[in-house]
């Protein structure tokens, strides 16, 4: 039987992205996943859709933080 969801852990384990910014997806809602008690789990269609390829692109955070980054007038403005 194949798993619906995971917890934060095993999401970080199967796409490689770190626990903090998986956390901070679920948080802005980039990303769907439900609360059990204390625990969150995402389902792993998200994750695939995740990774997918232009997944970055759809969910809006590529280019984020150079874009935060210039706006500060920081580093390669």
């Amino acid at each position: 039987m194949t798993k619906l969801a995971v917890g934060l852990q095993e999401a970080q384990e199967m796409t490689g992205i770190s626990h903090f910014t998986l956390r901070r997806m679920v948080r802005l809602r980039k990303i769907k996943a439900a609360r059990v008690g204390r625990r969150i789990l995402i389902p792993v269609s998200e994750l695939e859709n995740l990774v997918k390829p232009g997944a970055a692109h759809e969910t809006g955070e590529k280019g984020k933080r150079r874009a935060a980054t210039l706006a500060r007038g920081g580093k390669n403005a």
